[in-house]
């Protein structure tokens, strides 16, 4: 593949990123990064044997608990240097092997056809707008062994049936943030060609608070993951697909 030429939205991440690098993981902590990775974990049931692609890597947030679930080669890919530095630090700090790393574009993936058993891209492409999902989506079939697993994680426009958008509408005129949705049409045409197709959905808003208010409460987190086909009241939405062994 050529190199593709960074458009606007990769120059304001990158530089974003590069200055939010330090106090990232800050920002992700407690009930909602762990019951994530255990999430990811699930879904994509890592084991020896396998190569499993991180697109997004950022900090590690599912290279690092893909690796120590398993003795999976995993190569963690980000276009910030400075996310995968930190990512570095605490695979070392971890005393783990994997993930090794390659700063890149998700556009134009520098790896050959059929590389990976599975790809995963977890809290990035919900900043792109839907016309430019499927450069990304089509790279990561492409990399993708068939048979192998495709795991890809959007935000949903129902979460909290609804009351998402009063969030979004505060976070941007408070951060000037884009984020940007995956609507149920969107599923069938970025995914119109892949195998079981799954909709799985994490978080509903607000879960976290009202945990922490009250310990008794706590037990609402067993809610954070929903299986399809309610998968997209969640926060984030989840989708698992498999690519085709036979054209």
């Amino acid at each position: 593949m050529g190199r593709v030429v960074d458009n606007a939205y990769d120059e304001r991440y990158r530089r974003w990123y590069r200055d939010a690098a330090k106090d990232y993981d800050d920002r992700f902590q407690g009930s909602f990064a762990e019951l994530q990775a255990r999430m990811i974990v699930d879904l994509l049931q890592p084991r020896g044997g396998m190569r499993i692609l991180d697109v997004g890597a950022g900090t590690g947030r599912a290279s690092l608990p893909l690796a120590q679930a398993s003795d999976a080669e995993i190569i963690s890919m980000d276009i910030a240097p400075e996310m995968l530095r930190k990512a570095r630090e605490k695979r070392d700090q971890a005393g783990l092997q994997w993930p090794a790393f390659v700063n890149g574009n998700g556009r134009a993936l520098p790896f050959p056809d059929a590389s990976f058993d599975a790809v995963v891209s977890i809290r990035v492409l919900h900043l792109f707008p839907t016309p430019q999902l499927g450069a990304f989506v089509d790279e990561m079939k492409r990399v993708l062994k068939p048979g192998g697993t495709l795991l890809i994680e959007f935000n949903s426009p129902f979460a909290g049936f609804g009351w998402v958008f009063v969030r979004e509408l505060s976070r941007r005129r408070t951060r000037g943030k884009d984020r940007h949705y995956l609507w149920p049409q969107h599923v069938s045409s970025l995914f119109g060609d892949m195998e079981q197709v799954q909709v799985h959905g994490f978080w509903i808003p607000g879960m976290g608070k009202l945990a922490r208010s009250n310990p008794r409460l706590k037990d609402v987190l067993r809610f954070a993951r929903l299986r399809p086909p309610f998968g997209f009241v969640g926060d984030k939405v989840l989708i698992r697909s498999k690519k085709p062994t036979s054209p």
